[in-house]
C-alpha cells in the first residue's frame, strides 16, 4: 500500500496513531526522536532510515525534520533539571533514557516527520500499521463528514418545510382578514 505524496501530506497531521501503534520515545524536552529511536520505532534498521533520508528530505524538512549538533542537544537537556539527572557524559557522545547521543550533528524527528516515515517505509509491520489506521481515521472522517451533510440537508429541507406550511397559513389568515374587511365595507352602515 503506497500513498502518493498528495496523500502523504493531506494524513501527516494525524500524528495521534503513532501512540495507537506502538509507544513511541522521544527525547526529554525536545518531543523529537533520533533516527536510531526513529529505526527502534518502526522495527527497522538505521540504513532504512537513511535511505528514506536521503530519498525524500524535501518532505521530511516540511515536517519538521533538521540536523542540530549533539552539544546543541545537551545544552537543551540540561537546562531541563529531571533530564540533567539522566545524560551520562561519554568520549564523543552522551546517554540520554537508553540512548546514545553523538557530539556531532544529529537527525531529529517531530512526530509529523515520524508519522512521514511510517508512510514511506515498505519493509516495516510497524509501518504497515501505521498506515492502516491512519486510512481507517480517513475512511471514518469521510463517513462523519457525509453524515453531516445529510443531517444538514435534511435539517434545510425542514427549515424550508415548515417556512412554506407557514407562508401557506399567513396567506390564509391574510385572505380570511380581507374577506372581513371587504364584506364590512360592502355591509350598510348603520350610523
Amino acid at each position: 500500500m503506497n500513498l502518493t505524496l498528495n496523500e502523504r501530506d493531506n494524513l501527516v497531521n494525524r500524528v495521534e496513531v503513532l501512540n495507537k501503534v506502538k509507544e513511541l520515545l522521544l527525547l526529554p524536552e525536545l518531543d523529537v526522536a533520533t533516527s536510531q529511536q526513529v529505526a527502534d520505532f518502526y522495527e527497522v534498521d538505521y540504513e532504512a532510515i537513511k535511505k528514506i533520508i536521503q530519498r525524500h528530505t524535501d518532505e521530511l524538512t516540511e515536517d519538521g525534520y533538521r540536523t542540530i549538533g549533539g552539544k546543541q542537544i545537551k545544552d537543551i537537556l540540561v537546562r531541563d533539571s529531571e533530564s540533567r539527572t539522566k545524560i551520562k557524559p561519554m568520549k564523543g557522545h552522551f546517554m540520554i533514557d537508553g540512548y546514545k547521543i553523538s557530539y556531532r550533528n544529529m537527525a531529529l524527528f517531530p512526530k509529523r516527520a515520524i508519522l512521514r516515515v511510517g508512510m514511506l517505509l515498505r519493509d516495516s509491520a510497524v509501518a504497515k500499521e501505521v498506515r492502516t489506521q491512519l486510512l481507517n481515521i480517513e475512511e471514518n472522517t469521510a463517513t462523519e463528514i457525509k453524515t453531516y451533510e445529510i443531517d444538514h440537508e435534511t435539517e434545510l429541507h425542514t427549515k424550508l418545510g415548515n417556512f412554506i406550511v407557514n407562508s401557506l397559513s399567513d396567506k390564509m389568515k391574510l385572505r380570511e382578514i380581507r374577506e372581513r374587511l371587504v364584506s364590512a365595507l360592502k355591509a350598510p352602515s348603520k350610523m
